[in-house]
Order: C-alpha cells, then sequence, then structure tokens
C-alpha cells in the first residue's frame, strides 16, 4: 500500500536523517522519506525511508527522488530541517480543508534553537514568503510545499536549469499558474538546523534566483506595454513578476539521469 505523503529532496547531511525521520514518525498519517545525493548511504535504512545513491547536481538529486516517490501527496524537504509533532498531520489537513486539489500548503520557519528570541517565535504572515521580499503585493511562496503528486507530474516536475535552489519556488509558481493558490499551515513548522556542508548550495543560490527571475520576470517597462491582468502588481527594481511562466519548462531527460549533470552546471559537479 502506497504511502499518503512522499518527502523528497537532494541529500547532503546524513548526521540529521535520524532526527528528522524519527520526528516525522510522531504524525498518525503513513510516509515516506526519499533521497538522493552523492552520500553513501548507511545500511540501517527503516523501510519507508529510502535513499537513492547519485554524484549529479542538488537540483537533480531532488528530481530523482521525485520521480521515485509513490505518495499521494509529495513535500520538499531539506535533509536539515527538524518539524513540530504533527506536522504532516497538519499539513494534509491544510490541504484537504482548502478543497482544491491545485493547492500549495506551505509550513511556518522557527528560529533556530540558541538565536534571539522574537516575541512570536513562529512567523506570521511575513512577507519573507513573497517572490520580492517585503512587496505585499508580490506573488507568495511555499516552505516546504505540500502539493498533490500528480500535481506535480502534470508540470513536469524540477526544470533542469536549476543547481541547487529556486526549483520549489518554481514548481509553486507553476502551480498557481494553472488555478492553484498558497495556503499557509499555522500547525505546522519547522527548525531549520545549522548546515555547514550545504555552503555549495549557497554557493548557487544568486545564480539559481537568476534563473528563476529570467523564467517569471519583466522589466516594468515592457510589461506596461502588455494587458495589466498579466502581472501581479508589486514592482521591485524596476521589474514584475508575471502571472505566466515566460520560457517553457525544460524537464529532466531519463537519460543518464543518474550519471550526468543536465542543464545549467557548475564545476563543482559533474
Amino acid at each position: 500500500m502506497n504511502p499518503i505523503v512522499s518527502i523528497y529532496g537532494p541529500a547532503i547531511n546524513v548526521h540529521f536523517w535520524s532526527n528528522l525521520y524519527e520526528r516525522l514518525c510522531k504524525n498518525s498519517i503513513s510516509f515516506e522519506l526519499v533521497f538522493c545525493g552523492p552520500e553513501t548511504p548507511p545500511s540501517n535504512f527503516p523501510p519507508n525511508f529510502r535513499y537513492i545513491q547519485a554524484d549529479v547536481k542538488p537540483a537533480q538529486c531532488a528530481e530523482i527522488a521525485r520521480r521515485h516517490c509513490q505518495g499521494e501527496f509529495l513535500m520538499v524537504s531539506g535533509d536539515d530541517v527538524f518539524p513540530n509533532e504533527g506536522f504532516l498531520d497538519n499539513m494534509y489537513k491544510t490541504h484537504l480543508a482548502a478543497g482544491n486539489e491545485n493547492c500549495v500548503v506551505s509550513c511556518r520557519l522557527r528560529s533556530r534553537p540558541g538565536r534571539k528570541k522574537s516575541k512570536s517565535p513562529i512567523n506570521r504572515l511575513s512577507t519573507s514568503y513573497r517572490f520580492f521580499f517585503k512587496q505585499k503585493q508580490s506573488p507568495y511562496l511555499a516552505l516546504c510545499p505540500f502539493i498533490k503528486k500528480t500535481i506535480v507530474d502534470e508540470i513536469q516536475g524540477i526544470d533542469r536549469n536549476f543547481i541547487a535552489l529556486c526549483w520549489d519556488a518554481d514548481i509553486t509558481l507553476r502551480v498557481v499558474e494553472r488555478g492553484g493558490f498558497v495556503r499557509f499551515c499555522e500547525e505546522a513548522h519547522i527548525y531549520e538546523l545549522h548546515k555547514p556542508a550545504n555552503r555549495l548550495s549557497l554557493r548557487h543560490a544568486a545564480q539559481d534566483k537568476e534563473t528563476l527571475d529570467k523564467m517569471w520576470c519583466m522589466d516594468h517597462e515592457t510589461a506596461k506595454t502588455k494587458s495589466p491582468t498579466l502581472f501581479h502588481p508589486a514592482v521591485y527594481n524596476g521589474h514584475m513578476v508575471s502571472k505566466h511562466r515566460l520560457r517553457a519548462v525544460d524537464p529532466f531527460s531519463d537519460e543518464l539521469i543518474m550519471e550526468k549533470s543536465q542543464g545549467i552546471v557548475h564545476s563543482d559537479w559533474r
């Protein structure tokens, strides 16, 4: 019997895996954890924890993991997060309550243990979830996007021109493009643990953000010559976000997907 939820992503921080798995077990719904990465995996995996070894770029590892998922719903996750108890149950309930298969459910991010506490440890309707930071009319993005698997399959999964980051934001925007919306689950939140091994991903942040911008942003002067209904109202650094992707999706090819990085690559990855 297939699980209700498949949690997937690229794997880098092997030493955090047991923490994540143990927290996910504190839910009533069935799940599987599917990671892909270059590390040599431990041999003592539980049956619902699958690891696929592939020495390719992180976004491609995420796509490989996604293609092995068997759940009715997919949820993106890093291997260095620490969810609260009942996290999956609450994300699932929020999706069902939305009554729309194109809904994208997002959790909230809590400050890491040891950091100075704010008055409210859980971010409320924060502009940090927007495409343009602190721009209230900019489209919402999702943290750990929780989406029906058939929807992600229909939009062709991850675009191969991402190296490590922003691919989940692109997926969220593509679901919204087809009539979906982002719904925040206030009862689901995560800590993001310290991850020194993930500096390689951070090195590609600017390049991946540039790729995302090319897919969704148009300069304001050009956008003004088109119908205003085609764009979100916010203007930032002379650009607007289109409601429709400006470039066709470039999906990963099955050929050599386990052996060679596809699309935009970097010397860090084969």
